[in-house]
């Protein structure tokens, strides 16, 4: 992203550049565009966030609405 881009101060702007300050944390990272058909658990976790009236933390396994999306996007992407 050039310092002179309109989106550099916007939120999605600021997302990128934290996004790349983190990065560099890592010995390997990349970065890669994912369809809508394979990013379905993305969604719904969203979904889930906005709906939610407490936190939630998975320990061991999924709840089984999630893992159904986990499923179908290992075999959409």
């Amino acid at each position: 992203m050039q310092n002179d881009s309109p989106y550099l101060n916007s939120t999605l702007g600021l997302i990128i550049s934290d996004t790349k300050i983190l990065m560099t944390s890592f010995l390997s990272c990349r970065v890669q565009h994912v369809r809508r058909e394979g990013n379905s658990v993305a969604h719904e976790l969203a979904k889930r966030a906005i709906q939610a009236e407490a936190d939630e933390c998975w320990v061991a396994d999924l709840p089984e609405p999630i893992a159904q999306f986990v499923i179908r996007d290992k075999s959409n992407v």
